[in-house]
């Protein structure tokens, strides 16, 4: 089993942005998301990366386009360490983007 408890998800975002968008600078989930992240990328080109650090100066990029990508919370039983969760962000927004995000929010 992969996960440390049964979970559902009960948080759902829609995230939109426009042609030149920044993005998403580099950050951790919040701890309060456990277990699994989704992004579903719906419409549009970004590069999602994924950091070795806060500085961004080794990124893994991902090209995300219509894509399911997962990300580990803690409780995920494969992430060590609560503050060892990945992290990730988007950048070079070419298209626009529109995107899904189901969390599990354990303070809800």
């Amino acid at each position: 089993m992969f996960f440390s408890s049964v979970f559902k998800f009960n948080n759902i975002a829609v995230q939109k942005y426009k042609k030149g968008s920044s993005g998403i600078v580099i950050h951790r989930a919040s701890q309060r998301y456990r277990e699994l992240i989704l992004i579903i990328c719906l419409a549009g080109q970004s590069d999602f990366f994924i950091a070795n650090n806060c500085d961004g100066s080794s990124l893994q990029i991902i090209d995300d386009t219509c894509r399911l990508i997962m990300v580990a919370g803690p409780g995920f039983r494969n992430l060590d360490k609560p503050n060892n969760r990945p992290l990730y962000g988007v950048k070079n927004v070419k298209k626009g983007r529109c995107s899904l995000g189901l969390r599990f929010n354990s303070s809800l």
